[in-house]
């Protein structure tokens, strides 16, 4: 599925953020990556997707390597929803945030709309289709965020703390659509009670390095583990 290999990501100021990671990720599953602030979770889901450029290593991606001359290829195999998703939404109506990705694609506009409406119903957000993005709730728009990635049909989608910004109810009303995606997911987040409801394996990241990766019942109920990880 996605295969990363002595990913090393330095920033021009010289922090490195990602230190030698080597990850394989199979088909179907839900994997938790967690870590304290600053550990490189959200840099290396950017990696994936060409937004952080990588020093070294290589990712390979159903044997598709990352690099310039494939990203438009990546970025239709692999969604990446924002920690924040007033990021990620920028029409004046919901529909056409859904249509964006599609349509940026060259999809004609009957496949468009055929992909609007099935990630609408899968979601159950055809009631939000002519609101405004800036109008929503923060579990409203986490939704709507999700539906324009899901319109692209990746085969993996990664998730930046996507329980961030919401509130109790919106964070439950979040966990079923986890469950029920049909998909290769990849979550970057704090919410442990998050990865221990819904992934198959956890990884631990701490400065920027790799210290764990098993069930979430071996890592999550590592106490020593998770104090030295700064969790």
């Amino acid at each position: 599925m996605i295969k990363i290999e002595g990913l090393k990501i330095k920033y021009p100021d010289g922090n490195t953020a990602i230190n030698d990671v080597t990850i394989h990720i199979n088909e179907g599953d839900t994997v938790a990556v967690i870590g304290a602030n600053g550990a490189g979770k959200s840099t290396l889901l950017m990696s994936l997707v060409g937004i952080v450029p990588i020093t070294e290593g290589t990712v390979l991606v159903d044997d598709l390597m990352l690099e310039k001359s494939t990203l438009a290829q990546i970025r239709q195999k692999i969604g990446l929803v924002f920690q924040n998703p007033d990021d990620q939404l920028f029409m004046t109506h919901v529909y056409e945030d859904i249509a964006f990705g599609p349509r940026n694609y060259g999809a004609s506009e009957q496949e468009v709309r055929e992909r609007v409406e099935r990630v609408m119903r899968q979601l159950d957000i055809g009631h939000l289709a002519r609101r405004l993005p800036s109008k929503l709730s923060g579990g409203e728009k986490r939704m709507v965020a999700i539906a324009g990635v899901l319109a692209m049909d990746p085969v993996l989608m990664l998730f930046d703390e996507p329980t961030s910004f919401l509130d109790p109810r919106s964070r439950r009303n979040l966990m079923p659509v986890f469950t029920k995606l049909p998909i290769t997911k990849v979550i970057a987040t704090h919410d442990l009670d998050m990865a221990a409801a819904i992934c198959n394996r956890v990884i631990v990241l701490q400065k920027g390095r790799v210290v764990a990766d098993g069930t979430p019942e071996t890592v999550l109920l590592n106490k020593e583990l998770l104090e030295s990880a700064g969790l």
